[in-house]
């Protein structure tokens, strides 16, 4: 299990659910920590920042998400790719972790 998958699933209830994890207050305190875990990870070196890998869809072997990979933000925004994001302080993002 992963970091990330450890934390739904040690809440328990909703927060396990992937299709409702979202409802579970504790999720966005949850990703919050994950986004900014991984933004510390990144600091550590620069090259980080356009290190990626996994699947696009959970718990499957592929297709592998990209940089180039699009994000689909509906009607909160214009698409976006993942290179767009890698960098809290760059690209589409304004945003530090102290």
């Amino acid at each position: 299990m992963t970091f990330h998958g450890a934390g739904h699933f040690s809440v328990g209830g909703s927060a396990g659910d992937i299709y409702s994890s979202s409802s579970e207050p504790l999720f966005f305190l949850h990703h919050s920590q994950i986004d900014r875990l991984w933004t510390k990870w990144q600091s550590q070196n620069p090259s980080r920042l356009t290190e990626i890998t996994g699947p696009i869809l959970p718990f499957t072997s592929g297709p592998m998400v990209t940089l180039a990979t699009i994000l689909n933000l509906d009607v909160l925004s214009k698409n976006l790719t993942i290179a767009d994001v890698m960098n809290t302080m760059g690209g589409a993002l304004c945003y530090t972790y102290q």
